[in-house]
């Protein structure tokens, strides 16, 4: 059983069912993986990104997350613009692994639909919801 009590789940930061962490500033949101989707996937090796200057929507695949243990594709947390991405992410993918709440982060996004932070979660309830999924998984 993982021991989620080693991951860190800071409190000024929301938190999406498919491992997203989102750091809100009005409507612009800087948006990464979390500590324990990081460190589960082990080693990311290659990222890509999506393109800045595009609209998405909320769910839409924008992008894959490769490690030496699985690939995992990345879907957008909200509907809006991709403004920005992280190019020192794309140089060297283990900034992820090594500072996902910091260096580590993948773009930043401006929401459309302010209405979409409703779903995001807070830090407990995060931590739950990652409890009840591996007590599920057994």
């Amino acid at each position: 059983m993982v021991d989620l009590n080693k991951y860190v789940f800071p409190d000024n930061i929301l938190y999406t069912k498919n491992h997203f962490w989102v750091l809100l500033d009005g409507k612009k949101a800087t948006v990464g993986i979390t500590e324990y989707a990081a460190n589960e996937t082990t080693e990311i090796m290659y990222i890509e990104l999506p393109k800045e200057k595009i609209k998405v929507k909320k769910d839409q695949e924008i992008g894959v997350m490769e490690s030496v243990k699985t690939a995992i594709t990345l879907y957008s947390p909200f509907s809006g613009e991709i403004i920005e991405i992280n190019q020192q992410v794309k140089e060297n993918p283990g900034l992820i692994n090594a500072s996902s709440y910091d260096k580590g982060w993948l773009f930043k996004q401006i929401i459309d639909d302010e209405k979409e932070f409703k779903k995001a979660l807070t830090n407990k309830e995060y931590f739950s919801y990652l409890k009840n999924e591996l007590s599920y998984l057994g």
